[in-house]
């Protein structure tokens, strides 16, 4: 059991839970107060699909994509600053505009899954990429070429988890773990006193046995195998290639789509999962990583002091459940 934090009380008292669907993926929060914030809790996360999702034609982000302006809000810039921070950190790895390429291989929101796309193809839809060469210019978003497209949802998870626990902590509540399709972030102490517990997620469960819950959050059985991280005053995300795939021809495909090549990643790195400050960062920092190779993965985890943990799920044939876990730091 890897530990966090010391966290520890003795008398718990009123605990709630919020949970429901939003953004096409499932969110449980468990929180300490004395009134009911669910309404409250869905507020902020629809304040963040209407400002961020690409999937809402009447969302800010939306109207950016579509050129009906240029003004980006307040949600919008914060995404963008940090977003552009790892973008450089990682050399590229992480590009908000990829979308399309994601698309064009067969994945994401309204993808038409199909035949592996010519070369020509590929080129064509490469020449839109570029987050590098985008810029903010106060409020002003200028694109790189007028087709360019921004997809934030590789970050827009975290960013949310980070707006509701802020608005838990606004309503004066000290121990809470915000869940929002697996990133997470958590603060004070659990039901039973102690600092919450999770499990790194396990790609797969040779034993085939069933899911599991810790503190509420469900994981893989054979993450009863892997260390349970202890978390407090601190936020996990998690990117994977092992869910999100389709078999072509050509042998199988993940949805990991290379801002360089604008082809998909080919790597025997299954996850990546991030222990940072924000969700936020951790969410963009283990994308990134998905698409780098373990050694950058590894130096860059190095240059970030605020990063405590970083790990790597891996294939390797040479083991007998066929994985490796990879400790960065």
């Amino acid at each position: 059991m890897l530990p966090l934090c010391s966290c520890r009380r003795t008398a718990p008292s009123s605990y709630r839970v919020a949970e429901g669907s939003i953004w096409h993926t499932g969110y449980r929060i468990t929180y300490e107060a004395d009134t009911d914030l669910a309404t409250e809790i869905f507020d902020v996360m629809q304040r963040v699909e209407q400002s961020l999702s690409p999937f809402l034609h009447s969302s800010a982000i939306s109207a950016i994509n579509r050129g009906d302006t240029d003004l980006a809000d307040s949600l919008i810039i914060r995404v963008w600053d940090e977003a552009m921070r790892v973008h450089r950190l990682s050399d590229g790895a992480f590009d908000p505009t990829v979308g399309p390429l994601v698309k064009l291989w067969g994945f994401g929101q309204n993808a038409a899954p199909g035949s592996i796309p010519a070369a020509a193809e590929v080129d064509s839809c490469l020449g839109a990429v570029g987050f590098g060469q985008c810029r903010r210019e106060g409020r002003r978003i200028l694109r790189k070429r007028s087709d360019t497209q921004f997809d934030f949802s590789a970050i827009t998870k975290g960013f949310g988890v980070d707006e509701v626990a802020a608005t838990l902590r606004g309503h004066g509540v000290t121990n809470y773990l915000v869940e929002i399709g697996g990133e997470l972030a958590a603060a004070g102490v659990n039901p039973d006193g102690e600092a919450w517990r999770v499990a790194i997620d396990i790609p797969s469960s040779p034993s085939g046995a069933a899911d599991s819950e810790i503190d509420g959050i469900k994981t893989p059985a054979a993450a009863a195998n892997a260390e349970i991280l202890q978390l407090c005053d601190c936020a996990v995300a998690t990117s994977g290639s092992y869910r999100n795939y389709r078999d072509t021809r050509a042998g199988r495909i993940s949805h990991i789509i290379s801002p360089h090549s604008g082809r998909p990643v080919r790597s025997s790195v299954l996850s990546a999962t991030v222990v940072a400050p924000t969700c936020m960062e951790a969410d963009a920092l283990a994308t990134a990583m998905m698409e780098m190779l373990p050694d950058r993965s590894r130096e860059l985890a190095a240059r970030l002091p605020e990063v405590s943990h970083a790990v790597l799920i891996i294939a390797d044939s040479t083991r007998t459940d066929g994985l490796r876990i990879e400790w960065l730091k």
